[in-house]
Formats: C-alpha cells, structure tokens, sequence
C-alpha cells in the first residue's frame, strides 16, 4: 500500500505539470517513501510541504524525526527554527516536541517559576522535614 501511495502521489504532481496539487500530497508521499525506508526522500517530500504552508506543524515533526534518524541534527535545528521564525508551536528550536499538552497553564517556554505551582512551593517548604526524613531512613538502613 505504501508504494501505491507513492504512485499516487507522483501521479498527481505529473497531472498538475510537474507541481503538487496541494500540501498535504508531498506531506503523504514522504510518509509513505519513509515507511519504505527512504528516509533521504521523506525528508525532502515534509520539505516541500513545509515550503508550500510553512505553518504545517505535523511536517514540522516528520521532518525532524526522519532528519533525527539520518542523524542531522544541524539540519533539524534550521528547519525548526523556521518554525519559530514563522510563529509556529515550538517558541525554541532547542526545544521540538511533537505533541504539546492542551493545559493552557503549560507553554512552550525553557524554564518555569517554582512560584507559579503551589506543589512546588509546598515541597520547598517543606524540604527541611524531607531531608531530615531521608536521613533517618538512610541511617536505618533503608527500612521504614
């Protein structure tokens, strides 16, 4: 089925004079040629998806796990600072998951205040009695 896609697919860009008709048909062949083991390939087809919608955050990601398994991580680096650039999901290019959690309490930032999370705050309050709590339980020998 994967190699019919790529038909498919080729087939497509050839009755549209060499171009693809939409996004999403070069997004579709690079999972297909990816699942095929032409890992090179797929990455080129998530290129010229993202070249034709530079806010197609899923091929942001396929691109960034193909260029990850060919080991390029120079090359994953410039293709998600695009992202960034053009306003995407990842604020950081250091920083690429491929799925992001729906609490708006969370964003996509390097570091997080201790203070905006009272479970933190709580166990810096009370690191005092866990610490002492951990040495007696060392000193026992590891036994409760």
């Amino acid at each position: 089925q994967w190699s019919s896609m790529v038909l498919i697919s080729d087939k497509a860009r050839e009755i549209n004079g060499g171009n693809w008709p939409d996004y999403t048909v070069p997004f579709t062949k690079g999972m297909a040629v990816c699942n095929l083991g032409r890992l090179p390939e797929a990455a080129r087809c998530f290129q010229e998806a993202i070249d034709m919608n530079p806010g197609f955050f899923q091929a942001y990601v396929e691109y960034d796990k193909t260029m990850t398994a060919l080991r390029d991580f120079e090359a994953c680096r410039k293709m998600a600072q695009r992202l960034v650039d053009h306003g995407g999901r990842w604020v950081n290019a250091w920083q690429r998951p491929d799925h992001f959690l729906s609490d708006p309490a969370l964003s996509s930032r390097p570091w997080y205040d201790a203070k905006d999370f009272p479970l933190a705050r709580a166990l810096e309050a009370g690191f005092g009695a866990i610490q002492k709590e951990l040495r007696s339980f060392h000193e026992g020998g590891g036994a409760a």
